[in-house]
């Protein structure tokens, strides 16, 4: 829900760090104002500071204050939604670990009926849109090919450059040729 003022509440966070879910309060410009946990009938208090607080803080950083379903600021100055609708697995991906989270790289429709990849966390039984999940993760921008550059010249780039993004072979090779 998303206030007059541009603030905006996130209700139902679940992490495999924590128990219950979690409802978060944020400033407009994703700043973590307040939090609380709820575990059956009861709530508890996050505590400021803490390891729940910290990843608060970091789904926080990815919304902005655009209406009722908050949206990602995308660092490139197109929006990219948060979530996107699963189509497909891609082939020969493997699922993987970040966080303490299990995800996986799949097929996902954006909107206006573009493919393209996108990542589905088991945990939360959704799939984010790439550049949205990068940005909660804090990984650098993804590599992208630049004017006049072979396609090969640009894969080899890639594979360099996202190494410590991306470490498992497999996983590098699918980001860099999508």
């Amino acid at each position: 829900m998303t206030y007059h003022d541009g603030s905006y509440v996130l209700h139902g966070i679940v992490g495999n760090s924590w128990t219950g879910k979690i409802s978060a309060w944020y400033e407009a410009d994703g700043t973590l104002r307040d939090a609380e946990r709820i575990q059956g009938n009861k709530v508890f208090p996050v505590k400021e500071g803490g390891p729940i607080w910290t990843r608060l803080e970091n789904i926080g950083a990815v919304y902005a204050d655009e209406g009722e379903r908050p949206r990602m600021k995308n660092p490139r100055s197109q929006e990219s939604p948060l979530y996107v609708k699963y189509l497909s697995l891609k082939a020969d991906e493997e699922p993987f670990m970040m966080g303490g989270t299990k995800y996986e790289y799949v097929w996902a429709e954006y909107p206006g009926g573009i493919k393209d990849i996108g990542v589905y966390s088991y945990a939360n039984d959704l799939v984010y849109s790439y550049d949205s999940f990068r940005q909660m993760m804090n990984l650098p921008n993804p590599v992208r090919r630049r004017k006049g550059e072979s396609e090969r010249k640009f894969v080899s780039r890639c594979m360099s450059e996202e190494k410590e993004s991306f470490p498992k072979l497999k996983q590098r090779i699918a980001v860099c040729l999508s």
